[in-house]
């Protein structure tokens, strides 16, 4: 503040100045202008006044504006004693700075300015203290203006884990009069009244100068920007996702569609080749079909016209020859069917590798003959004498390739030659058959599709060669499940070699000879035939019953039973058949064996047969069907038959199965064995096994008698094994029928039947005497 003498020096030495002017400006009137020094000088001391009253003026303005902003910066230590002397010196401060009318103007477009900004302003002086606190600061932080001014900014709005930096910042800006956040925007956290942290937008401008400074702080609450900034970062990262998520929807969509187009191009594909399957398959089928009702339609007009016998014998040829062709084609579809479905076993067992070869020689020798084709044979390097291997699928694969080679050559000649691939000791050796022809050959697309279902290398409808486009497709499949492969090499117009390689199984043991085409040895004998060729010839002194619904097939196997010397009596359905058997039973004259038809009506041949068994029928019932699928056997068996064969029969094998269960040599339905009728047997190894019969049928009652099923059947497993070696059938077939009715029923009454039954025939046995 200025002295008061100091004013009034100042109001002086203006009226001075005052009177000086007025003296000059009166002068200037009358005074002669050629007295110019006297002038100039009073026109000099005039200027002198007017600035020293400007000097005055411009010092009071600056004073009465300044003076309240000064005061809060706390320049008097007092202010800093305690937070309501503060306040009250910050209040006080005010009224007497805003005494003059131009400051307290000036002030209150000021305060207005700053109570009216949309964002907090808050005041701090140099230590950190609030001084100024606008009411959206109030707003914004929950406290008052009168709660907030003369506190400490690090304590009310400021969060903890900042507080230390904003310390260090207020004391590097004293010693370096340097801000890293001084005038400009930065983004932080700050604190509610209640303790909520929500982020800010914060400017801070320094003002003043030297020691004296204030810091205005301008505090925007953007939270409602931050969240939006958020939910748009959240929905970008959700439409970026989305998009990724359409990129890869549309990879796979386009992968699918290319997928289910590939697939589209397979199904027509297939479905052209099944349809042209289909058309041959047809052709294949009615050519046969028109070759059998032909011949067998000339054969019933003899009545009307004369046939020699040679016509007769031709037209019984004919038919012959078709239907077998017919029965191959059946025997393909059941082959795919099995493949496909998974159900196809092999039957492992010792088999010669010449013999099968020659086999399939012998086989088209006369049609290569009639064509003038060359059929030979050639073995190179030494060939085991026997191979470890399913014979009967063996013998198929080599059967249809030379077929094949036959159908397709026209000139030249068919080689099959063998090799042992790897020595004998090898951990899995293997063999290979070559089966080379001179026929048309094919092209490289032809060959890429010869082992494929339904598929022909010649499938239009103009084809030269017959067939169903199956053989190669089960040939190889076989050849796979052999433990090998097939494969072929084919030139178009200069012939094809098909080569089927399978596993030998262990040779260890096993002789190791030197073939030839030329050589004459011995043949080794067959273990794949599985009825004798003797037993067809044998004559059938039985009685038979045939359950058969069918009129044409009563008729057929009932003339062939006949002719081999049987008597047959027949039952339209299964209903009859059972009747029949448990009144033959009854009258004491059992049929020797039943032919039980599966399918029938009324009472089906399963049912029957349970029926039977459940009433401890014990006489052979051999099932006799058109089922041929995988488990049709086991089927029948679990339902008690003793055995199983297929429609349409084989007369040969039909004859040789009734004979195994009617021949002399084994004694029949209800007789006892003699001497002379068990097979011989080692002396030695059949006393014992006679000496053992007493007590394993008595191991076998006291299991019965305990309910101990399980125990049973291992015991009557064991003594149909041993009797089957001894050569006694029907301790055999009273055995099985045993373990059947064990596997069927637990009521004890039958099963004490059975085996009642059982222990009757073993007593007769060790007595060596009939049965009554």
């Amino acid at each position: 503040m200025i002295d008061p003498k100091q004013s009034r020096g100042v109001v002086a030495l203006a009226s001075l100045g005052l009177q000086a002017i007025v003296v000059t400006l009166f002068l200037d009137q009358t005074v002669d202008h050629h007295s110019t020094s006297s002038y100039s000088f009073l026109i000099l001391l005039g200027l002198l006044a007017g600035c020293g009253v400007l000097f005055w003026l411009l010092h009071q303005w600056y004073r009465r504006n300044y003076s309240q902003s000064l005061q809060l910066a706390g320049t008097s230590p007092e202010h800093n004693r305690t937070h309501d002397t503060r306040r009250a010196a910050v209040t006080n401060e005010v009224h007497i700075g805003s005494g003059a009318s131009n400051s307290a103007q000036t002030y209150s477009v000021l305060k207005q300015v700053i109570d009216g900004a949309l964002d907090a302003v808050v005041m701090i002086n140099a230590k950190g203290y609030i001084t100024d606190w606008n009411p959206q600061a109030e707003q914004v932080f929950g406290w008052t203006k009168q709660e907030a001014i003369g506190s400490k900014l690090s304590e009310t709005i400021i969060p903890e884990g900042y507080r230390d930096g904003h310390e260090r910042g207020l004391l590097r800006y004293h010693e370096t009069g340097e801000g890293r956040f001084l005038n400009q925007r930065i983004e932080v956290l700050a604190k509610r009244r209640n303790g909520d942290l929500f982020p800010v937008e914060l400017a801070i401008t320094p003002i003043g100068h030297g020691s004296t400074i204030v810091f205005n702080a301008f505090i925007r609450d953007i939270t409602r920007r931050k969240e939006a900034e958020e939910s748009l970062m959240r929905q970008a990262k959700e439409l970026e996702s989305a998009r990724d998520s359409l990129a890869v929807k549309a990879a796979e969509l386009t992968s699918r569609t290319q997928e289910l187009e590939q697939a589209r191009a397979s199904a027509e594909a297939a479905a052209e080749s099944k349809s042209q399957f289909l058309a041959n398959m047809s052709h294949e089928i009615r050519t046969p079909m028109t070759a059998i009702l032909g011949y067998a339609d000339l054969l019933q007009s003899e009545e009307r016209t004369e046939h020699s016998q040679q016509q007769r014998a031709e037209a019984i040829s004919t038919i012959q020859r078709n239907g077998q062709h017919l029965l191959t084609i059946i025997n393909d579809i059941l082959d795919l069917s099995k493949i496909e479905a998974g159900k196809m076993n092999l039957e492992n067992q010792a088999c010669s590798p010449v013999e099968l070869v020659k086999d399939a020689v012998s086989l088209f020798r006369h049609r290569a003959t009639e064509k003038g084709l060359a059929l030979d044979c050639e073995f190179v390097g030494p060939i085991p004498a026997t191979i470890s291997t399913d014979p009967t699928r063996l013998r198929q694969v080599l059967t249809n390739l030379v077929s094949n080679a036959v159908k397709f050559t026209s000139q030249g000649g068919i080689r099959i030659v063998t090799k042992l691939l790897d020595p004998p000791d090898a951990p899995q050796p293997r063999i290979r058959f070559e089966v080379t022809d001179t026929g048309i050959g094919m092209t490289p697309q032809q060959q890429a599709v010869l082992f494929q279902a339904f598929s022909q290398a010649d499938s239009s409808m103009t084809r030269r060669f017959g067939g169903t486009g199956l053989g190669l497709m089960i040939s190889k499949r076989f050849a796979n499940m052999l433990g090998g492969d097939l494969t072929v090499q084919s030139t178009q117009g200069e012939g094809s070699s098909f080569l089927v390689v399978v596993g030998t199984g262990p040779l260890q043991g096993v002789a190791v000879t030197d073939y030839n085409s030329q050589t004459n040895q011995p043949r080794p004998t067959s273990q794949a035939a599985a009825v004798k060729p003797s037993d067809a010839g044998l004559p059938l002194h039985c009685n038979i019953l045939l359950a058969e619904d069918g009129p044409d097939n009563q008729r057929l196997i009932s003339f062939v039973l006949k002719k081999a010397g049987a008597q047959v009596t027949v039952a339209p359905d299964g209903q009859v058949a059972y009747t029949l058997a448990t009144e033959a039973r009854r009258d004491g004259k059992p049929f020797d064996v039943v032919l039980m038809d599966m399918q029938m009506p009324v009472m089906d041949g399963y049912e029957a047969t349970r029926k039977l068994r459940g009433e401890s029928y014990t006489g052979p019932i051999i099932a006799v069907t058109a089922h041929a699928m995988e488990g049709d056997r086991e089927k029948c068996l679990d339902a008690g038959c003793d055995d199983y064969t297929t429609k349409p029969i084989d007369r040969a094998k039909l004859i040789g199965l009734i004979a195994q269960y009617t021949q002399k040599s084994q004694p029949t339905a209800g007789a006892a064995p003699t001497g002379a009728d068990r097979p011989p047997a080692q002396p030695r190894d059949m006393q014992a096994f006679i000496e053992r019969l007493s007590s394993r049928v008595e191991e076998i009652q006291h299991s019965l008698s305990q309910n101990d099923i399980n125990a049973l059947a291992g015991i009557v497993a064991q003594l149909q094994t041993d009797a089957q070696e001894q050569g006694i059938g029907r301790i055999v077939e009273l055995s099985k029928i045993l373990l059947n009715t064990a596997r069927t029923t637990h009521d004890l009454s039958v099963l004490d039947s059975c085996v009642q039954q059982l222990a009757k025939y073993c007593s007769a046995v060790r007595a060596d005497q009939p049965m009554s």
